[in-house]
């Protein structure tokens, strides 16, 4: 989800059976929340967890660069999604809030979901994600695909087998 897309109050996103996101309405609705210290609803939160994920992109303007649709873009936002899932917090604290949809948002969120549930697996040691590993490929994806390779080879992969795990990663296959 883009900010413009957060942004476009005419944006509809079809989620659940019955159930329609609208990254604007839900925007507005949880900064009105978060001033009155209200609770927000998943979608409110998940909203936040967004502008958090954009955030992280504004950070990295002019590092990163990536060709629409490929694998390094797919590195970027997967690692950046799992980054900002684990870290939109940060604003709610900033307001006196707790997340009360954490655990939901890092099953159910939207952006990247298939991707983010593939690779989690791989990022996480003694039950912590390692978030600054993801953050380091995200901002330097020219060495980003071998350091994911090299990170798969740890776990007794080949390197021909720690990339096709990554191309099944990324793209499923």
């Amino acid at each position: 989800m883009s900010l413009l897309c957060v942004l476009n109050a005419s944006l509809s996103v079809p989620f659940t059976a019955g159930t329609v996101f609208c990254p604007a309405e839900q925007l507005h609705s949880a900064i009105t929340k978060l001033h009155k210290r209200q609770t927000l609803d998943f979608y409110e939160e998940y909203t936040i967890e967004g502008i958090f994920h954009e955030s992280v992109h504004s950070r990295t303007v002019g590092k990163v660069k990536t060709k629409p649709g490929s694998i390094e873009e797919k590195i970027e936002e997967t690692c950046t999604q799992l980054y900002a899932r684990e870290k939109y917090v940060k604003i709610l604290n900033a307001y006196g809030m707790k997340p009360v949809n954490f655990e939901r948002i890092q099953t159910d969120g939207i952006g990247y979901k298939i991707y983010c549930q593939r690779l989690r697996g791989y990022f996480t040691k003694n039950g912590q994600l390692q978030l600054g590993e993801l953050i380091n490929i995200a901002n330097n994806l020219e060495d980003g695909k071998r350091i994911m390779i090299k990170k798969l080879m740890g776990f007794g992969l080949s390197e021909e087998k720690a990339e096709d795990l990554l191309l099944k990663v990324i793209y499923g296959n």
